[in-house]
């Protein structure tokens, strides 16, 4: 039994490591989403502060264009770290299983051991039983 909960604590360190692993690159892609919605927002702002001030709107363009490649590069980012969050998942969901898979196999020995136990304890109940009436049957 000692093999099976060295296994099972093995298999929870790997899990809980994919699971850390998953975390952070959750934590980029929202930290890349809140960066577009920032390029969004700053850009709204640009717009109307250029309708206000006819000067600022030969400068527009520029920082218009430069946001826009901005946000490109962000949104290729935000396609590449989803696609890797995507096997992060399958991978905790792979180490999951396989810390199951040990889990059950040391839960059924242990039903097992705990039936064999059982079954000496029975058998033993049966041999006292036995011995106390055949004593009582010989009259002693």
């Amino acid at each position: 039994m000692k093999n099976i909960d060295l296994l099972i604590e093995l298999n929870k360190s790997i899990l809980e490591e994919k699971r850390r692993e998953l975390g952070l690159f959750l934590n980029e892609e929202t930290s890349l989403e809140n960066q577009i919605v920032f390029l969004d927002n700053d850009l709204i702002k640009e717009q109307n502060f250029s309708k206000l001030n006819i000067e600022s709107i030969f400068y527009y363009d520029n920082y218009a264009r430069s946001v826009s490649l901005k946000r490109r590069d962000l949104e290729q980012k935000l396609s590449q770290i989803r696609q890797i969050i995507f096997k992060s998942r399958e991978l905790v969901n792979e180490a999951y299983l396989e810390l199951r898979k040990f889990e059950i196999t040391k839960e059924n020995a242990d039903k097992k051991e705990k039936i064999e136990i059982s079954r000496q304890e029975q058998v033993r109940l049966d041999d006292i039983s036995i011995n106390m009436f055949l004593r009582n049957a010989n009259g002693h």
